[in-house]
């Protein structure tokens, strides 16, 4: 479609894009007046790790060769979690906070401060102090649960510690007094000097083996903390992208090669000077060139040579961690498992000693083991209390900027200069939508394709539609001219002189359009009668200013002569004859003899016989008539009445053997009436002052359309 066309549709419907902008501009505006302003409380955070500069996602041991994007992302992995959301939804809830909590916390947005190690924590809210307190909470939160993950390790084996060390202080306990309690009850005070021996050696391996054992409860304790820490962050990616290379393809650049040695070998022929003769040749190159330019479209200037994937950091880290407390786990059982055998294989040697010294080294035996392992786990805890402080005081998220508060920026001119900016297309994309759908006939071309028949005359939307009632109205009765011109000319091939207008759908025009016709006739000096034979809706008596008390259905039902019905009007060589009564059975009345005597009567007394008729797809009273008159003008409404019914209506026409003549198209847009446009741009100062086009038509590119409230009344809409 040529760009006119594009803007004459936008032209047309030019009121729609208008109103379309309207509304879309104010819904933008009523959603910028209704839209609560909003808040944002921000916290920013950090993690902290002594003696080394930066910020460092994990303990020492991981993320030495981690991107610092890499860290504040998983970071971001874990500060958007359910369970830090969960918790920091609970803890507003205490708060008594306005807004549904989970709602509010689904506003948390986590990223990094660009060119930094800083992690930036953002809440939306409608209330500045509950941005503020989410914002707070959402960041407490996070530093509650990375710290418990961080340190759920050491935290484990101090808690094991300090869970045996009562049972191993109530051991030594019992064990000291059973040892003292028999060396007063068989006054011994030392062992012999073989017994000695016996005793240290089994002392040795008890110690070993208390030592073994606490190490392995310590062990398996760390390996329980790391197993559930590694379920915790099972969330986090497992690989990552770690490097992507992009280089030319070479297959493009080949092709690109070969299309230039195409368009070199196709200038050089065509600058020949035999360039004729070498059509086939052209033909092979342009072939050649189109091929590769097909092949370039399938191919990308650059192509991925290489990409690495690796673990995920942070899951490395984790099956590191996993890995060594099972191996730790391992060594410290199988150890304990060795010791356990040696002391039973020691045990026995003090079975050998007099019955009260083996009594008594067993005793001094359970004591120092006792001891030993009661020494050890406040060794261990000692230690561990140690290791619990470093991690808190290492691995810890910092805030380093409390929460603050600022609105929202709703971008309120943004919002309308898009809604200024985008509803003039929304609007034309819908008024294209709407012409595509509509399947109307707005062209007098798209007339003659659907009604198959030539279109006399093209009637534009006007207020002063008919010459009827306007006397003035000289550009719409040169239009009607050129109809009355075409039946003057076609009047030797006629079938007689009765020329009845006629449409398919209703208010298309008909009876305006029939009552025109017969004034301009009678205008151009012929003796024109013009029947009302619209026994349903009569509208001619309205049009002239005439009673309806007699008229054709009088004559048909046999009450009246042709000589006393017929009006005359205002209008010379014209007669008007009216409908009459409305009977009850039109149909019968146009079938009756009378009909057939009427129409052979009249025929003797004018030059053109006009009949005005009902809707011909509605109603039979049409074909009827049709099969009287013979000669049929169809009437046609632009963009009125939709397609479908006018090939039905044809072939009933066709059948009662009507002579179609050819179409009117009235209710055409002024731009698509081409000799209405050059009229009134040319030709309508030029003629005199008594057919000048009155006020009436001044401006009719922005007059109304025809309808039941225009100047003519209800009959237009016919």
């Amino acid at each position: 479609m040529e760009l006119w066309r594009y803007y004459r549709i936008l032209r047309r419907r030019k009121w729609l894009i208008v109103v379309g902008m309207l509304i879309c501009i104010s819904i933008v505006g009523m959603n910028i007046m209704t839209t609560k302003p909003k808040y944002v409380g921000r916290v920013m955070v950090m993690e902290r790790q002594p003696a080394q500069q930066g910020v460092p996602v994990y303990p020492t041991g991981y993320g030495g060769d981690t991107s610092t994007e890499m860290h504040l992302n998983d970071l971001g992995v874990i500060a958007t979690s359910e369970k830090v959301l969960q918790r920091a939804a609970r803890t507003l809830m205490m708060l008594n906070i306005s807004l549904d909590p989970i709602d509010l916390v689904r506003t948390v947005k986590v990223e990094p401060v660009p060119s930094s190690q800083v992690l930036k924590i953002e809440v939306i809210s409608e209330d500045r102090e509950e941005a503020e307190a989410a914002a707070d909470v959402v960041a407490a939160e996070f530093q509650r649960i990375y710290s418990e993950i961080m340190q759920e390790p050491t935290s484990k084996s101090r808690e094991f510690i300090e869970n045996q060390l009562p049972h191993a202080s109530a051991e030594l306990t019992k064990i000291r007094d059973k040892l003292r309690q028999f060396k007063e009850d068989n006054n011994i005070v030392e062992l012999r000097q073989q017994s000695q021996i016996a005793l240290g050696r089994s002392a040795d391996f008890h110690n070993k083996l208390a030592d073994a054992r606490v190490e392995a409860g310590q062990a398996e304790a760390y390996r329980n903390a790391v197993s559930h820490q590694a379920s915790q962050l099972s969330s986090l990616p497992e690989f990552r992208q770690v490097s992507r290379q992009v280089s030319r393809n070479p297959v493009y650049d080949s092709l690109v090669i070969e299309l230039y040695k195409a368009q070199a070998e196709k200038a050089a022929l065509e600058k020949g000077k035999e360039a004729g003769s070498k059509y086939p040749e052209m033909n092979q190159v342009n072939e050649k060139i189109a091929n590769i330019e097909l092949k370039l479209k399938g191919n990308d200037p650059m192509s991925q040579s290489s990409e690495g994937t690796g673990l995920d950091p942070l899951q490395d880290y984790l099956r590191e961690n996993v890995l060594r407390a099972n191996t730790g786990y391992l060594s410290a059982s199988a150890r304990t498992a060795a010791l356990q055998q040696v002391v039973a294989e020691v045990d026995p040697e003090l079975k050998t000693l007099p019955a009260k010294e083996m009594k008594l080294a067993k005793l001094l035996v359970d004591e120092e083991a006792a001891e030993r392992t009661y020494r050890l786990l406040q060794d261990k805890l000692n230690e561990a209390k140690i290791k619990e402080s470093e991690s808190k005081n290492s691995n810890a998220i910092k805030i380093i900027e409390e929460a603050h508060v600022r609105p929202v920026d709703q971008r309120k001119l943004l919002k309308l200069g898009l809604a200024v900016f985008l509803s003039p297309m929304l609007s034309a994309a819908i008024v294209f939508l709407l012409n595509y759908l509509d399947n109307t006939v707005k062209t007098p071309a798209e007339a003659e394709e659907l009604l198959a028949l030539p279109v006399f005359a093209v009637v534009p939307t006007t207020r002063s539609h008919s010459l009827a009632k306007h006397k003035n109205s000289a550009a719409l009765a040169e239009i009607y001219q050129i109809l009355s011109a075409n039946l003057w000319s076609n009047l030797d091939t006629a079938e007689g002189a009765c020329v009845l207008v006629a449409s398919a759908e209703p208010d298309t025009g008909r009876s305006v359009t029939a009552s025109n016709l017969a004034i301009t006739l009678a205008a151009d000096g012929a003796r024109v009668i013009l029947v009302d034979a619209d026994l349903r809706q009569p509208v001619q008596h309205l049009l002239f200013g005439v009673e309806n008390k007699r008229g054709l259905s009088n004559i048909l039902g046999g009450g009246a002569l042709i000589e006393d019905v017929l009006t005359p009007t205002r209008f010379d060589g014209l007669l008007l004859m009216t409908a009459g009564p409305v009977p009850d059975n039109p149909v019968r009345l146009l079938r009756s003899p009378q009909m057939k005597t009427f129409i052979e009567q009249i025929t003797a007394v004018a030059d053109f016989i006009i009949f005005d008729s009902p809707a011909g797809i509605a109603f039979a009273d049409t074909s009827i008539i049709a099969s009287y008159t013979k000669n049929v003008v169809i009437a046609h409404a632009a963009g009125r009445v939709t397609r479908g019914s006018e090939s039905e209506f044809r072939s009933r026409l066709e059948q009662m053997g009507a002579n179609l003549a050819g179409a009117i198209l009235n209710m055409v847009h002024p731009d698509d009436s081409h000799g209405y446009f050059h009229y009134r741009r040319a030709y309508q100062d030029v003629l005199p002052p008594s057919r000048r086009l009155g006020k009436e038509l001044v401006g009719a590119g922005k007059l109304k359309a025809i309808g039941p409230d225009s100047e003519d009344g209800g009959a237009q809409s016919k």
